[in-house]
């Protein structure tokens, strides 16, 4: 048995493997987004190409969230109901599951100009890419989103508010107040992101 021939064809198919999946990072695929990848510190940031592709979701956390994505093949977003100056509105809750009592979470407050982001959640199918905070793509994934008809509907329907610094914090403890009171049926209805290979 020729063992010196085998180690190079596993070398030659593991540098194939290698090179297929740098082949599709968005930091190959795309380089033109990043300096609007590298601005935002954290978050959820939508892209719509116009070649066809499937819309594209970056999401910027740290690398704790990044693995329990990776672990469970997913995470859910949860659309939030708040109260801002007297009017109903909403805001994202991304969820990691890295302990099913007490998830990792990331707060997104939805404005007027996000309607973007709104579409790109209610989406069957996108491509994932995880960059960490100090810009490192981690991770990229193609995912199946299911979102039950009530979800859907209520975000839809829901009217977005100019964005204001002031109301900002309102808005996050108002988040967090619910996300630490939810029922068995809000976490059922959830968006549910599954992922599974680029």
């Amino acid at each position: 048995m020729d063992t010196s021939r085998n180690r190079v064809h596993l070398c030659k198919e593991n540098f194939q493997i290698l090179v297929g999946l740098v082949n599709q990072m968005l930091t190959v695929l795309h380089p033109e987004l990043l300096p609007l990848i590298y601005d935002i510190p954290v978050g959820l940031i939508p892209f719509w190409l116009k070649n066809g592709e499937r819309p594209k979701l970056v999401i910027k956390v740290p690398k704790e969230m990044i693995l329990a994505a990776k672990i469970n093949q997913g995470f859910r977003i949860y659309a939030a109901p708040i109260v801002v100056q007297g009017k109903n509105t909403l805001g994202f809750l991304s969820a990691f599951f890295d302990d099913e009592d007490e998830p990792l979470v990331i707060w997104t407050l939805i404005s007027s100009g996000n309607e973007t982001l709104l579409d790109t959640v209610l989406c069957s199918q996108l491509d994932i890419y995880f960059f960490d905070v100090n810009n490192r793509e981690l991770l990229g994934y193609k995912a199946d989103l299911s979102c039950e008809s009530t979800t859907r509907s209520f975000i839809e329907k829901i009217e977005l508010l100019p964005y204001d610094f002031s109301i900002e914090k309102l808005s996050m403890d108002q988040m967090t107040k619910w996300f630490g009171m939810r029922s068995v049926q809000d976490d059922l209805s959830a968006i549910f992101v599954r992922g599974f290979k680029l």
